[in-house]
């Protein structure tokens, strides 16, 4: 009896110590887990976050954490397992989550992808992960996808139903305009009406070829970055300043557009990827170099500039207003002289304010100005972005200044911000903090690509990646199909994209 005793007691004691060990070990690596992932780590409040009566079979232990304050972190109640002995009772140092215990943190902490739901955008960390998850991107850049909610309601709205093979033809368009398949997470070309013109005035004249492997390069980016599920889509994109110049009404995926152009879908434009011109490049390359040079808002040259070719009444206008002024630094721009005036990007930034006008259409540089620190100035818009709706003219939360379009009030404003140089200062800050710190990160641009075709594929036919070619036997008489890719593989397409539709006109 005394021998089986004690064998019992030996047993009991032993699998105590197994589950002892298995309990440090889950706690270890779990914390360990955790600050993998740049999260707080969860020490326990010994000092008054429980009891040490271990008469009680359980005990509250609550956590300490540095996490934000909207975070909800409950205490979770654990058992602490005792051993009855012929002497009295052994502690076997073990305090196990029950079952439902376990339930509630799961239910509490998101542990996919290794991330807690704790999570939060990162600028300095994150904004340039090109695969954040679907719950990152929403979490990240709730309010980014405002166009693409519009097109898809407009489209329901007006009975269109979903999205046909006749929809994205593009029979209608000569030039600069692409068919695109997405299949499998392989990124097609099913057609290409992308040329470019070399010899007129001031050189190239047609730069459909270079934006279309600019926007293609990012589509395809936002694809290999990212894991997850990728829908099979096909649509048509324009790579022209202005899609539908003749109003004919056709669905396709454009850089800008007018206000009641709504059958129009936004997507960003080929500066996120990047532009040829040595004084510009990728755009990453733009904000690395733009924080490069920083400076605070106060040390930069209280003068509002401006570079740009004089195209249009608006820029004529601003000209005018701004000439001889003390606050300017406006001039145009004069390609091809040795003297043109121009600015390099970043070094736009040096200045306190910036002012951004529309050009053939809209002008791609309004992105790059609200990465800086800096305010901007602009008239009011009828060429529209995919960010438009998160520009704000006034308020708490202003991030840009908006003028007249003939900038016949520029002077007065000018006047005032510089009487007010707080005011600036705080615009500034908004501008930063929304469009250079997120909206207009490399990530947001990737998971605004990705959430496109997401919805895109919800109201839209399921694309074919093969075509059948139908050819008579000439033995049997028989018709026999051959089976083909509907589309060039981007690699291809990029590899000989201007040996195969390049133009040089000969004059």
């Amino acid at each position: 009896m005394v021998s089986s005793y004690y064998s019992r007691r030996s047993t009991l004691v032993g699998l105590a110590s197994i589950v002892a060990l298995i309990l440090v070990s889950f706690a270890f690596l779990y914390n360990r887990r955790v600050d993998d992932f740049s999260q707080p780590s969860f020490p326990y409040n010994s000092g008054h976050g429980g009891t040490d009566h271990y008469a009680n079979t359980e005990v509250e232990s609550s956590l300490e954490t540095d996490l934000p304050e909207d975070t909800v972190v409950k205490p979770v109640t654990v058992t602490k397992t005792v051993i009855q002995t012929a002497t009295g009772t052994a502690d076997a140092s073990l305090a196990l989550p029950t079952g439902a215990d376990l339930t509630e943190i799961c239910a509490s902490t998101d542990l996919k992808n290794g991330a807690a739901r704790s999570w939060k955008f990162d600028p300095a960390r994150d904004s340039v992960n090109y695969g954040l998850d679907d719950e990152q991107c929403n979490s990240a850049f709730p309010d980014l996808y405002h166009e693409i909610d519009r097109a898809r309601k407009w489209r329901m709205d007006e009975g269109k139903g979903n999205i046909t093979e006749e929809d994205v033809d593009i029979g209608w368009r000569e030039f600069g305009v692409l068919r695109v398949l997405i299949y499998d997470r392989q990124l097609f070309i099913v057609e290409s009406k992308c040329i470019e013109v070399h010899g007129g005035q001031g050189g190239v004249i047609r730069y459909d070829i270079r934006r279309a492997i600019a926007m293609l390069g990012s589509i395809h980016r936002a694809i290999t970055a990212f894991p997850g599920k990728i829908p099979n889509i096909e649509f048509s994109m324009s790579v022209e300043d202005i899609a539908d110049e003749e109003n004919q009404r056709h669905t396709v995926w454009t850089m800008t557009r007018r206000d009641y152009e709504s059958y129009q879908w936004l997507v960003p434009d080929f500066g996120y990827w990047s532009w040829d011109m040595d004084m510009l490049g990728s755009y990453q390359q733009v904000r690395q170099e733009m924080a490069d040079k920083a400076v605070p808002f106060e040390q930069k040259k209280p003068t509002a500039l401006w570079r740009g070719a004089n195209l249009n009444k608006i820029r004529s206008d601003l000209l005018n207003v701004s000439a001889n002024k003390p606050w300017s630094e406006v001039e145009e721009v004069h390609w091809g002289k040795p003297n043109n005036h121009f600015v390099r990007m970043a070094d736009h930034c040096l200045h306190q304010y910036l002012i951004q006008t529309e050009g053939n259409s809209y002008s791609g540089r309004g992105k790059y100005l609200l990465n800086c620190n800096s305010v901007v100035i602009m008239h009011k818009r009828m060429w529209l972005e995919n960010f438009e709706h998160l520009m704000i003219g006034e308020g708490p939360n202003q991030n840009v200044v908006f003028v007249r379009d003939d900038f016949a009030d520029l002077p007065e404003v000018m006047d005032a911000l510089l009487k007010e140089p707080t005011k600036g200062r705080k615009i500034a800050e908004n501008a930063a903090k929304t469009f250079r710190d997120r909206y207009l990160t490399p990530a947001a641009q990737a998971c605004y690509w990705r959430r496109l075709f997401k919805t895109w594929s919800e109201i839209s036919f399921e694309p074919k990646l093969y075509d059948d070619d139908w050819k008579e036997d000439p033995e049997t008489g028989e018709y026999k199909a051959t089976r083909r890719f509907r589309g060039v593989p981007y690699e291809t397409y990029i590899t000989n994209a201007y040996d195969r539709y390049i133009t040089v006109p000969t004059e």
